[in-house]
């Protein structure tokens, strides 16, 4: 089991390794996790092998944030950020 308040690249972190037992092997999963935190006003993220996001702000800027992390599965050495 994952917390509840787990941070994003724990939980992709226990995923990979709950997916490795169960999927044949070959096959995969890509995720992109976000975790928004209203309140704050902050926005977490973490990915497996997705692209990644088009963010915009309020302004009307966009970035795209450079994610690292292989697909779910796919190695029982990955290894996940959060951003």
């Amino acid at each position: 089991r994952v917390a509840a308040d787990a941070e994003p690249a724990s939980v992709l972190h226990h995923a990979n390794a709950r997916l490795r037992d169960m999927l044949p092997r070959g096959q995969f999963v890509t995720l992109l996790y976000a975790l928004a935190d209203m309140e704050a006003g902050t926005l977490t993220l973490a990915g497996a092998g997705a692209l990644p996001p088009f963010l915009v702000s309020p302004e009307g800027a966009v970035s795209v944030p450079a994610l690292r992390g292989m697909p779910l599965a796919a190695s029982p050495h990955a290894e996940y950020a959060a951003r």
